[in-house]
């Protein structure tokens, strides 16, 4: 038998689920919107990954154009320093960014973020904050980014890595999953 302050099944369900809605939003790119079945959807972390010169930047900046022209706010986290001024006029995206820090903005470009704990503390504070509906991290490979004398096999340089990318990503996951953020990870092969 029950006890009076037993929590129910129905509260449970109304607590920690969402009633089967799916919102997709468009990328504005029709082949990938088919594959993903209408979209990126919301709570979701997507990754994608490729070789230097595949078009990786090119498409989270026409993904960041499709959503700022949607009326949603994004931010780009920039490791690789590939979003520069001309590449945000090339994308339209220059009008969502003005260099007038008092002006309304939708993209919030940043490539100065160098580490693994910046990108998440940054990431968590636009969450916290609800400031935006879509981040980009191009690239957590960047952030992972060792020279190659450092790398050291033996001594768990690249196990730590591991390690600090798993942790930035299970915590960001959960936020994005509980905040309806998208996330997109890009990484370089």
């Amino acid at each position: 038998m029950a006890k009076k302050n037993d929590v129910s099944i129905d509260d449970i369900m109304d607590e920690y689920s969402s009633g089967g809605e799916m919102t997709f939003i468009s990328t504005g790119i029709k082949a990938l919107d088919e594959i993903s079945g209408g979209g990126l959807l919301e709570g979701t972390m997507y990754g994608f990954w490729g070789d230097a010169g595949t078009g990786k930047s090119s498409l989270c900046a026409q993904i960041a154009r499709k959503f700022c022209d949607d009326g949603y706010s994004v931010l780009y986290v920039d490791s690789e320093k590939s979003l520069n001024d001309v590449q945000k006029k090339i994308y339209g995206l220059t009008k969502y960014c003005p260099k007038d820090k008092n002006a309304p903005r939708q993209l919030y470009h940043l490539d100065r973020i160098v580490t693994m704990k910046q990108c998440d503390e940054i990431c968590n504070k636009f969450i916290d904050k609800g400031t935006v509906k879509l981040i980009i991290i191009d690239s957590i490979t960047e952030l992972l980014a060792k020279p190659a004398e450092d790398i050291d096999i033996e001594k768990q340089t690249i196990g730590e890595h591991a390690r600090q990318s798993k942790d930035m990503l299970l915590k960001l996951k959960c936020a994005v999953h509980l905040n309806d953020v998208i996330c997109i990870v890009m990484s370089q092969a």
